[in-house]
């Protein structure tokens, strides 16, 4: 089925008064690359914007940005769509409404990184997820009396080399809710924390998956946490990234909606 925007356009008429001018399914739909299509909602091109006039600006041909300008534009990607890496002048505001997040980062020396979903405009709620490199115990413990479990592969030392590095160290990964919701009979809960191993090679890889009730984020193919939420906001559908101490490498980030089963 076809990218499917209902586009309404508010505007004045000639006694001033407020009226629709569009409401339409929108026409304007095109496809950058296979498995990516998109329309574009409405555009500016200069600053401060000039609102008068009743030309349809959703119109207007845009690449990726527009110089001095804003794009509201809508994206659907269809899965396992290959990331595409960009540097533009132009500052980014990602929403997913349904769907998959696929995060590829190369955290550096960042003691911690959140990725904040299902997030309303001024954080009134989240669902935060954190990494938390090398915060964990060394490596060859047992899963026995409350000791991390031995999750260092063949070749690892088991040992944290002298002089306080991060090397072999166990990393943290936590989900936590206590912030998801405003409805007063949602009570929080403690975080859900798990061990996973991130060789000093590898970049941390994130897939997030969003079904409003429930969120779980899949680590490097190694560890996998999920909750329930119950978000009170039917704005609470932003998403945001946060390194702490020490900058982190967004590499990639590919977010795809999901359609529904029935």
């Amino acid at each position: 089925m076809p990218l499917q925007v209902r586009r309404v356009i508010t505007g004045h008429d000639a006694n001033g008064q407020a009226i629709v001018m569009i409401d339409e399914i929108a026409k304007n739909v095109f496809s950058g690359r296979p498995g990516a299509n998109a329309t574009n909602v409405w555009t500016t091109q200069e600053f401060p914007v000039n609102n008068d006039g009743t030309s349809d600006e959703g119109q207007r041909k845009a690449g990726t940005t527009l110089e001095n300008g804003t794009i509201f534009r809508i994206i659907e990607f269809a899965p396992g769509l290959a990331a595409r890496n960009h540097r533009t002048d132009s500052i980014d505001y990602i929403v997913v409404i349904k769907g998959e997040i696929n995060m590829e980062l190369d955290v550096k020396d960042a003691p911690v990184v959140e990725l904040k979903v299902l997030r309303s405009p001024g954080t009134e709620e989240f669902t935060s997820i954190k990494f938390f490199k090398g915060r964990g115990f060394g490596a060859g413990r047992e899963y026995r009396l409350g000791e991390i479990p031995n999750i260092i592969p063949p070749g690892g030392t088991g040992t944290t080399p002298q002089g306080g590095g991060q090397q072999d160290r166990i990393s943290l990964v936590s989900m936590e809710t206590s912030n998801s919701s405003l409805h007063p009979d949602v009570r929080p809960r403690a975080p859900e924390t798990a061990p996973v191993f991130i060789g000093n090679d590898e970049t941390l890889k994130l897939r997030v998956f969003i079904d409003k009730s429930v969120v779980e984020v899949f680590v490097n193919g190694k560890q996998a946490l999920g909750v329930r939420v119950y978000p009170s906001r039917d704005d609470s559908i932003g998403v945001s990234l946060l390194s702490k101490g020490q900058d982190t490498e967004l590499k990639s980030a590919v977010a795809w909606q999901m359609r529904g089963i029935y």
